[in-house]
């Protein structure tokens, strides 16, 4: 089996059809057909089935994806290293960070990087969470600062920076700040607004409800949070959030919801994590370095944003 071959199946799973795969890979349809032929001969086991929508991994071919699909990409990370040796450069680094995490920290870190490192080149993406932790484990980020995830931690080296701390929030007109100790089931049957359901916050709050056995959060609006503005979704209206009780938000008319942190604890570490067994550039390593550095003053406050 050739490298090649690992891009053949890859290709052919990712596109869900031989045509599709060999037109991306610049073959010929029989070409990669015979390619798949060959290589299931070879392990001895149908690697996929095919029916009039295309082609499906078999339970074997499965497996089998998965393992050369760690294989390639640990082909690919030999591949960066061997080119950085011998160009002698000081590379790209691709970093991704989550909206949960001040940009100041990210923004700063990128400055300083460049001011060391004068050749270096910085590919900086701004994302949910979820979908970086997907592009870290593919290999097209080489770091992401973000919430420490609840699964799939063991794909992952995490570095721990800070612990970040959220609040559910309401305009300062909302009849619930009246209440001197609310708690969380004066909540139940105000209306929400909540990012998707993959998101851990919106996970967080809905599993606080169901441990005391109440009805969920009323969603209202769902956001997938990637800009500050929403804040402005619950000014002078009764929606309920979950964001930063930071000074400048009073300034717009938001107060926060101060509930027990037993009822509903918002506590999130924040991280920067790196694919487990990946190469690790001198880049990246400084880069984590840089941003240890300007992480160390934040503390625990009511700052965060949401995931």
């Amino acid at each position: 089996m050739e490298t090649r071959d690992l891009e053949f199946i890859l290709a052919v799973h990712a596109h869900g059809g031989i045509g599709r795969a060999a037109a991306t890979l610049g073959i010929t349809q029989p070409a990669l057909t015979k390619a798949v032929k060959r290589l299931e001969a070879e392990v001895g086991l149908r690697l996929f089935e095919r029916s009039a929508r295309g082609v499906s991994p078999t339970s074997a071919g499965a497996l089998f994806i998965e393992r050369i699909r760690a294989i390639h990409r640990d082909y690919e990370d030999v591949l960066t290293q061997m080119r950085a040796i011998q160009s002698g450069t000081q590379g790209i680094l691709s970093l991704g960070y989550s909206p949960s995490v001040p940009d100041t920290i990210v923004l700063d870190a990128c400055r300083q990087l460049i001011l060391d490192r004068p050749a270096a080149q910085i590919r900086l993406r701004r994302m949910l969470a979820p979908d970086l932790l997907d592009l870290l484990t593919e290999g097209s980020l080489d770091l992401v600062v973000a919430p420490v995830p609840n699964q799939r931690a063991a794909e992952f080296v995490v570095r721990e920076l800070f612990t970040d701390v959220l609040t559910v929030i309401a305009d300062e007109k909302h009849p619930l700040l009246r209440k001197r100790k609310p708690k969380l089931a004066d909540l139940v049957g105000h209306d929400w607004l909540l990012p998707g359901s993959h998101v851990a916050v919106r996970q967080h709050v809905e599993a606080a409800f169901r441990k005391q056995g109440l009805p969920p959060p009323v969603l209202r609006i769902e956001t997938d949070f990637s800009s500050r503005s929403f804040i402005h979704l619950v000014r002078n209206t009764k929606l309920l959030g979950v964001a930063s009780a930071a000074p400048k938000l009073m300034t717009v008319g938001i107060r926060p919801i101060r509930l027990d942190p037993q009822e509903l604890d918002l506590r999130r570490h924040i991280a920067i994590l790196s694919r487990a067994g990946a190469y690790m550039s001198p880049l990246a390593r400084r880069m984590i370095s840089i941003v240890e550095q300007h992480s160390r003053g934040v503390r625990p406050t009511l700052r965060g944003r949401s995931e």
